[in-house]
């Protein structure tokens, strides 16, 4: 059962999209505060100190209220205003497996061996 849900866990966890940023929301402003170097935001040329106004021409809260979560490898229209430009910059999704896969992996066989111990300690 243990392995079931360790299982279960680390494939939605591959699941969940993940940016390489930071934001933070200013006077109605989507704020852009991080930005991790190589992530897809990087990669897309969003920058710190840049200002989010739309994705896939939606304004931010009529995103936040969409219940759509994008999954690794859709690609979303990040509409940035930088020095009082718009500028749409795509950004390729990705999930947390892809940042840190030998992490995950490792948890997950680590975690195996404990269910292992424990399925044992039972039975003896």
């Amino acid at each position: 059962m243990a392995l079931f849900v360790i299982s279960v866990y680390l494939y939605a966890r591959s699941l969940m999209p993940q940016g390489g940023e930071t934001v933070k929301f200013e006077n109605g402003y989507c704020i852009i505060d991080y930005v991790k170097f190589g992530s897809p935001i990087d990669k897309a040329g969003m920058r710190t100190g840049d200002t989010l106004v739309s994705i896939n021409s939606m304004s931010i809260e009529q995103w936040e209220a969409k219940s759509y979560i994008p999954k690794p490898g859709d690609t979303l229209i990040g509409g940035i205003l930088r020095n009082n430009l718009l500028v749409s910059l795509p950004v390729v999704v990705v999930s947390a497996l892809s940042y840190a896969p030998g992490f995950f992996w490792s948890i997950y066989v680590i975690m195996i061996f404990f269910s292992i111990g424990s399925l044992q300690e039972q039975y003896l």
